[in-house]
Parts: structure tokens; sequence; C-alpha cells
């Protein structure tokens, strides 16, 4: 009767202590390793069903075999590895093989990119320079335009310019047209009381010349513009003038001429000494199709110039006509011509 009296209170502790593990499991929180540590002695305690204290908690917590407690044990979150437990995040990078694909992908969008930023740069500089020369051709016209309006006499042939010093003796033929003019200016200076009007007239002639004859000193050289071969031309103008003083002379004229001898001088068969000076460079005295440009045309029944021009460029060994498809075309009244 004592050892069995023994017994039963050595259960009893033992029935205390699974008591208080299954009380320590439920409602205390842990450290993770803790936590494992209970469930590993609760699982040993299942793995000897025989043990009373085991029996007794298996009992209490409604299972019936210690293999009831395992699925239990593994879905606590509190044990590493278990299903209930937090994703470990992976450690893993790229394989040589993936970066040597990832790379490959990005060549080729730099490529593309490259691609297209260099035909937009082209694009845009083909854009640009088309508008220079549209810019400069309407530049031209306009100018000589405005002198043929207020010109009072035009003539196309007939005379020479500078003869000893200008390419092609100073003729004024097909190979260096010309355009000559003679023409008023008044100037009104308010700063005088009565106010007072200069008026000075002009010689003025307009000769297409080819760039390979003109003095190098005078252009900014260009191989390709300086060979004859590529037809490219300038237009150069050559004046003198005669600015009226009292008694109805050219001041500052040696010897002496009298305005309507300088005037009645614009029909002499040569002009001489006089300023050249260049207005536009790299026009093109043949068209796209290799026809003849006649850049200064007379309509003497309506008194009407016709001005005819056309760039022609080199960029990047690219030779391009400007306007693309025919050359720029401007008809101006002479008004003041008889």
């Amino acid at each position: 009767m004592g050892r069995s009296h023994s017994l039963h209170r050595s259960d009893d502790r033992q029935d205390h202590h699974g008591r208080a593990d299954e009380f320590r499991c439920q409602h205390v929180a842990h450290p993770a390793g803790q936590r494992q540590n209970e469930w590993v002695h609760l699982r040993d305690r299942a793995r000897h069903p025989g043990h009373q204290s085991s029996r007794n908690w298996l009992h209490r917590n409604g299972q019936t075999t210690h293999a009831d407690l395992l699925p239990k044990w593994a879905a606590d979150p509190g044990v590493p590895g278990g299903s209930g437990a937090a994703p470990v995040k992976s450690q893993s990078g790229l394989t040589l093989v993936e970066i040597l694909v990832a790379m490959a992908i990005l060549g080729i969008i730099l490529i593309l990119v490259t691609n297209w930023e260099t035909q937009t740069l082209q694009l845009t500089t083909k854009t640009n320079t088309l508008a220079t020369q549209i810019a400069e051709l309407n530049d031209l016209s306009g100018y000589i335009g405005d002198r043929v309006r207020s010109a009072s006499q035009v003539r196309l042939t007939g005379f020479t310019v500078n003869a000893a010093s200008a390419v092609n003796a100073g003729k004024c033929d097909t190979t260096t047209p010309c355009l000559a003019v003679l023409a008023l200016e008044e100037e009104v200076n308010t700063a005088t009381t009565p106010s007072t009007v200069t008026r000075t007239w002009f010689r003025l002639v307009y000769r297409v010349e080819p760039r390979s004859t003109w003095s190098s000193v005078s252009k900014v050289p260009d191989t390709w513009a300086d060979n004859a071969a590529n037809n490219v031309v300038v237009v150069r103008e050559y004046r003198d003038n005669c600015i009226e003083a009292s008694g109805g002379v050219c001041s500052a004229s040696s010897p002496p001429l009298t305005v309507d001898a300088y005037k009645a001088s614009f029909s002499d068969a040569a002009f001489s000494s006089m300023s050249p000076a260049l207005v536009t460079d790299y026009l093109s005295s043949v068209d796209q199709s290799g026809a003849a440009i006649t850049p200064f045309a007379l309509d003497t029944v309506t008194n009407t110039i016709i001005l005819t021009f056309q760039s022609k460029r080199n960029v990047k060994s690219v030779t391009t006509f400007t306007p693309a498809d025919n050359p720029m075309t401007l008809a101006v009244q002479a008004r003041n011509v008889n």
C-alpha cells in the first residue's frame, strides 16, 4: 500500500508537471528557440505513450495518440521549418547565362536608341541646311528685286565690267551673266532745319561668276565647290555712285562729272573702276537635270525682270539642290523703266 501510494503521488507530480508544460506551451509566448525546445519535450513524451503524464496531457488536449501531436507541432509558427513558420527569403542570385541574356537585350536596346538618335540628328541637320538655303535665296531675290523696282534703267548685255581685272575679261555672256541697274536712292536728313534730301545715283552690275575663278583670299576654301566640274557659282555686285551736289554735279568726282553725264554713262559699252562685293555663294549654274539656269531674263514688253536661282550644296558627300525640284523664280516689275 505504501508503494502504491508513493507511485500515485509520483504520477500526480508528473501529471502536475505535464499540466505546467501544457499551460506554458499554450499561453506563454517564448522566443522561437524556446518554443521549439518545448515542443521537442512534448514530442518526446508523446513518443512514450505508456508514460502516465503523456496520456494525461493527450487526454486533456483531445488527442488520442502521440501521432496526433506531430501535425500540431509542425504547424506551430514558432518552430523553424514548420508549415506555420514565416517563409525564408531566397538568397540566390542571377546565373551567368541570365546576366549574359540581360546584357544582350540591353545592347540591342542601346543600338536601337543610338540609330534613332543618329537618324534624328541627320534629319535635323538636313532640315536646318534646307531652311538656311531657302532663306539665302529669298534674301538674294529680295535684295536684287528691290533694286530692280526702283531702277530707272536696266541692261543685261552689250557691256563689260572691270575688264582688266574681272574673270572672263569682264564680259556679260552665258558664262558670266549680268544684270545692270541704274537706281536712285534718296535719304532725308531731319537733323537740319529745314530738312534736306540727299540724292545718290548708283550704277549696279550683278554678275554670276564661277566660284572656281574667284580669288582664294575672298572666299572660304571648299574643295568640292571650287571644282569647276560641280558648276558652283557666286553672285557679285559691282558698283559706283554719284552723289548730287549743288549745280547738278556729282560731288567728289574727278574730273567733275554732271549728274546727267553720269546717268548717260549707263549706256556705255564698258564699266570700269567699279567696287566689287559678294552678294551670295553656293548657287548652281545648272539644275538637277543638267539644264543651264538663266539667272537674269528681261521681258521687254512688260519691263519685267525674271530672277532664277537654285542653291547647290554638298553635305557629307551628298549633293543637294534647293529647291529640290526646280529653281526658284521671281518676276520683278521695273516700274520706273520707260
